[in-house]
């Protein structure tokens, strides 16, 4: 497994210039007890308490600690008073041998982490270098498609009116839990792939999707009513007259890999979808051995699920659950209104339904991202549902990368979010959605190649998310590479032309790159198509203020300011138009107002292009030192 060299300089130089404050003491540990899981440093305690005291002492700037005297004593338990280094060289050889393993590390377990971990000779002044990622298609790992399950066709409708409220809740659980393993590709196939017996459609449709294992698994009522039964098995999509076992799928004669049948009652339904998540991941196991993949690890602790509400689901509950996974899909004001009401009406059902209080949380996260509702009231409430939603589940992925999203936005604490985010890709290394929140704060720190790797890594997760191609161009966008937005953009709305993010980013690049009659159009657009957002508003206030228009743009720059008097509008937003102007003062009035709102649109203010005539504002570097950016202040120089 090949990697591209780090990137970004060193953190381990000691000094007020270090970079470490880009470097948060999760990733660090994260990292470290990964490599302390390693097989070149299992059996290592002395060497991983050795680079873990080296690590933590460059994070502190305590690099005065870092002299052979004080590593023999603090380290090696040595004498401090019959210490004598030229006598004893414990220090030297113990180093000599961590630089060995540290190599070996880094060309084999290591060469997909995070960080790389660098001991120079001749120092004791340890490295820490972000490393980039290789390309998800570069990495040997089995390559999982889930299908939606099924129930038979002949299920009567009496015995079965639960069926079509519970597939879809059961069916996400399960990928989920394939989604907690190590060196494990989990991609959602299409339902339209599963719907028919065609096997043609299916291999086409897992080639696009670069697949070459299959779940495919159906659910039904026992004849007598008394339970239920779960047939679940793994496919290999090699030719049907190659059979891994002799047998092969009576649908598709796709060669069987693995498959079981299991039957329970109401309330041991999830139960038994966890034994049978749990058969397909020990035949994985020796998939990948076989073959010689990536090694297959699983993350976190059993149940792999957890129980969606106390005393079992209704159809009610899990029939909202599956609505709002739906309305959000949309990526529009009412998908995201929509979804929160679904999610109350299951949290009022079901009260200790952990999915149900992740998803709402999702969607009043996504509505304060689109500027539909203000960030302080609607941000809290998104984060008691994510803690509630962990209370219920600890190990539930997507309320611990949603709770880390709010660290940044509500709470502008970058070490909390990163924290955060690493605890849930711990959880679930295999969900697309941790990937894509985690490089949305990366972007917002100006770590973009990071970010890049994570919408990477997201969109090979989820192949056929427009969301998360429109927002890896929005890195390129931040990045100022134009070129490179632009063909993302422009992917996404070959595909949707009403795609609502990409259209709205599309216009800002115009803006942005000076089309400014293009970013007029399309900003004329938005305002048409979406007059209860002020995204078009905004962006026509500063495309008038470039074009010299200054009427103009104080017309739409006083309509936002009604707006902001009666009801809501976005701080930032004022803001940007303000800016534009030439109202630097005025701007960082707005962006100080824009912070103490808690408003979602503020983390961007170090990247956004919009503001780079503040850099050397007295008041703007002042705002961000205050509201915990002073790092990226550091950055800009």
């Amino acid at each position: 497994m090949s990697s591209s060299p780090p990137d970004g300089p060193p953190a381990g130089s000691p000094g007020p210039s270090s970079a470490a404050p880009l470097l948060s003491h999760a990733l660090v540990d994260a990292e470290l007890a990964r490599l302390a899981a390693s097989a070149a440093f299992a059996r290592s305690p002395r060497h991983v308490r050795f680079l873990t005291h080296l690590a933590h002492a460059v994070l502190s700037g305590d690099t005065r600690r870092l002299r052979e005297m004080a590593l023999g004593v603090d380290v090696f338990f040595r004498s401090e008073s019959r210490f004598d280094p030229r006598q004893d060289s414990i220090v030297r050889v113990e180093a000599r041998r961590l630089r060995q393993k540290l190599a070996r590390y880094d060309a084999e377990e290591g060469a997909d982490s995070r960080l790389q971990f660098v001991l120079p000779v001749g120092s004791y002044v340890l490295e820490l270098r972000h490393r980039r990622l290789a390309p998800p298609a570069a990495r040997q790992r089995v390559s999982l498609g889930v299908l939606p399950l099924t129930s038979p066709d002949d299920a009567s409708a009496p015995a079965s009116a639960m069926l079509p409220a519970l597939l879809p809740v059961l069916s996400a659980e399960l990928q989920g839990a394939l989604a907690r393993l190590n060196g494990l590709r989990v991609v959602a196939m299409p339902g339209t792939a599963a719907g028919g017996k065609d096997s043609s459609a299916l291999r086409a449709a897992a080639l696009h999707l670069r697949v070459d294992r299959l779940v495919r698994g159906s659910i039904a009522r026992r004849p007598d009513g008394s339970g239920w039964q779960l047939d679940l098995a793994l496919l290999r999509l090699d030719a049907p007259d190659r059979p891994a076992d002799g047998r092969t799928d009576a649908d598709d004669e796709f060669p069987v890999l693995w498959q079981r049948l299991q039957r329970a009652d109401d309330a041991g339904l999830l139960q038994a979808l966890d034994t049978l998540a749990r058969g397909v991941i020990s035949a994985l196991y020796g998939e990948a051995a076989q073959r010689q993949l990536q090694r297959i690890t699983l993350s976190g602790h059993p149940p792999l699920l957890p129980a969606l509400a106390g005393g079992g689901p209704s159809p009610h509950t899990l029939e909202r659950l599956a609505l709002a996974r739906v309305a959000m899909r949309s990526n529009v004001p009412e998908g995201y209104r929509k979804a929160a009401e679904l999610c109350e009406q299951a949290i009022g059902a079901a009260s200790q339904c952990a999915p149900a209080f992740a998803l709402l949380a999702e969607a009043l996260n996504g509505s304060v991202g689109l500027t539909v509702l203000p960030s302080l009231p609607t941000l809290t409430a998104a984060r008691q549902a994510a803690l509630r939603a962990i209370e219920l589940d600890p190990g539930h992925a997507d309320a611990h990368s949603l709770l880390g999203q709010i660290h940044m936005t509500l709470d502008h604490d970058w070490p909390r979010s990163e924290a955060a985010m690493l605890r849930s890709l711990h959880l679930a290394p295999a969900a697309a959605a941790g990937h894509a929140r985690y490089g949305w704060v990366l972007m917002m720190n100006r770590r973009f190649a990071q970010a890049h790797d994570c919408y990477a890594e997201a969109r090979d997760l989820d192949p056929l998310s427009l969301r998360y191609r429109a927002h890896s161009a929005l890195v390129s966008l931040y990045e100022r590479d134009w070129d490179s937005a632009a063909a993302g953009l422009d992917d996404v709305l070959d595909i949707e032309p009403t795609h609502l993010v990409a259209l709205a980013l599309r216009a800002a690049l115009d803006l942005y790159s000076g089309a400014l009659d293009a970013a007029q159009r399309a900003y004329t657009r938005l305002s048409e198509r979406y007059p209860g957002l002020s995204i078009g508003r905004c962006g026509l206030a500063q495309v008038h203020a470039l074009q010299g228009r200054h009427a103009d743009a104080e017309r739409e720059l006083a309509h936002l300011l009604a707006i902001f008097e009666a009801g809501y509008v976005s701080p930032y937003q004022i803001a940007m138009a303000q800016s534009r102007l030439g109202r630097d003062d005025e701007a960082v009035h707005w962006l100080a107002e824009s912070a103490r709102l808690r408003d979602f649109n503020f983390v961007c203010v170090a990247v956004d292009p919009t503001f780079d005539c503040l850099q050397q504002h007295a008041g703007y570097q002042k705002l961000l030192r205050d509201n915990g950016l002073a790092h990226l202040l550091a950055s800009q120089a």
